[in-house]
């Protein structure tokens, strides 16, 4: 590829990036990957690993912090089963009568 049809590339890549949707820029550079220099396509591939990267690393982040807050949950629930299970009958005759009133589920 010549540096004129490289930067012929670039500038349809540019336009395509400004009036298109992500799918339409990845469809162009699908299009015309086997055509670029291997130095060129090495900047794409590695700029996508590192898009990739970050992407699945803000998915692990999500998913870390939806486990931490079920563990907590769980955490609470084990503690109100702990005090529930000290109190007297009596102590939870109460709780009971409002339990009673509640309707099935």
């Amino acid at each position: 590829m010549s540096p004129q049809e490289l930067q012929n590339f670039y500038d349809r890549l540019a336009s395509v990036s400004r009036s298109g949707t992500e799918h339409d820029v990845r469809r162009f550079i699908d299009l015309n990957f086997p055509r670029l220099p291997v130095d060129v396509q090495n900047q794409i591939l590695g700029a996508v690993m590192i898009d990739s990267i970050r992407a699945e690393t803000q998915e692990l982040k999500t998913i870390m912090a939806i486990q931490e807050e079920g563990t907590a949950a769980i955490d609470q629930g084990l503690q109100l089963r702990e005090e529930v299970e000290k109190m007297s009958d009596a102590d939870l005759a109460p709780y009971r009568k409002q339990i009673d009133g509640l309707p099935e589920v």
